[in-house]
């Protein structure tokens, strides 16, 4: 995790914590159960804490590169899977 996550622990517990109350994150592995669980190699994607001013926002960085040079971001392929980026003022008059 990057440094701003040690910085707002307190802000990545309770991030974690109301993800896996929501079934959106599991936890809790140690690296050889998650091997076992995910059936060989896995990809962790760091967090990093950003101040927005009125609060603050956890982010995954997907493009951070393990050890075998992978990130998240290199499995997936933008010709199969194009993502587009929207904020909400761009449906402000909808």
């Amino acid at each position: 995790n990057s440094s701003s996550a040690s910085d707002h622990a307190d802000i990545v517990d309770k991030y974690i914590a109301d993800e896996i109350d929501a079934g959106r994150m599991f936890g809790g592995l140690p690296v050889e159960d998650a091997e076992v669980f995910f059936g060989g190699h896995f990809c962790t994607a760091p967090m990093a804490v950003i101040d927005e001013g009125m609060k603050y926002r956890v982010v995954h960085n997907l493009s951070t590169k393990d050890k075998n040079g992978n990130s998240t971001n290199s499995w997936l392929n933008a010709q199969e899977k194009p993502t587009k980026w929207y904020t909400a003022a761009m449906f402000a008059d909808v």
